[in-house]
């Protein structure tokens, strides 16, 4: 991740068992350098808004953390690794319109979210809910979204639409994907 894109810049702290603190920002290359005597470090990082962690295991907006490392010195640099990424809730809403033009909120309707062409995002699907809403939490990337069709009901808006969630995007609400379906005569 280019640490000098997210919100705020990225920084990793390592503080020693003596309660040495030392500090270094992440660079565009994703990569930090700190030099330090040997020790045992915690290494930490405060991830933004929308950013989880895969490794070491973080909330969104939490500490990543490794906990007790031990470097005992060498002359070959160390390999610290935090491996996070910024997932995005994608909200669908599900509106069906009655035979009497009457507009009403779709429950029970299978919302589809499908990565294209990430081997390493997972399908997502939902139901929506007495409010027609369902949302998932997507990586960056490219995603079809579409609804299951039910019998007797016929398509306003396309059944699926694309979207592209670009990691670097700044933070803030997203407009929902919008389903509508005409009762069928």
């Amino acid at each position: 991740v280019d640490g000098t894109r997210t919100p705020e810049p990225l920084v990793i702290s390592a503080t020693g068992s003596n309660g040495a603190v030392v500090t270094a920002a992440v660079a565009s290359s994703g990569f930090f350098k700190l030099t330090l005597p040997p020790d045992v470090w915690n290494f930490t990082m405060q991830l933004p808004a929308d950013w989880d962690g895969i490794v070491p295991i973080a909330q969104r907006a939490g500490l990543a953390e490794t906990g007790c490392t031990p470097l005992p010195g060498r002359t070959s640099p160390y390999l610290i690794v935090f491996k996070i990424r910024r997932l995005f809730d994608v909200t669908a809403l599900k509106w069906e319109e009655l035979a009497d033009g009457a507009v009403q909120p779709g429950q029970a309707w299978t919302i589809t979210y499908k990565p294209v062409n990430d081997p390493f995002a997972i399908l997502r699907t939902g139901q929506t809910d007495v409010n027609g809403v369902t949302s998932a939490a997507l990586t960056p990337g490219t995603w079809y979204i579409y609804e299951t069709l039910k019998p007797g009901w016929a398509p306003v808006t396309p059944a699926g639409v694309w979207i592209t969630l670009d990691q670097y995007a700044p933070p803030g609400a997203m407009d929902p994907v919008v389903f509508k379906n005409r009762l069928a005569h």
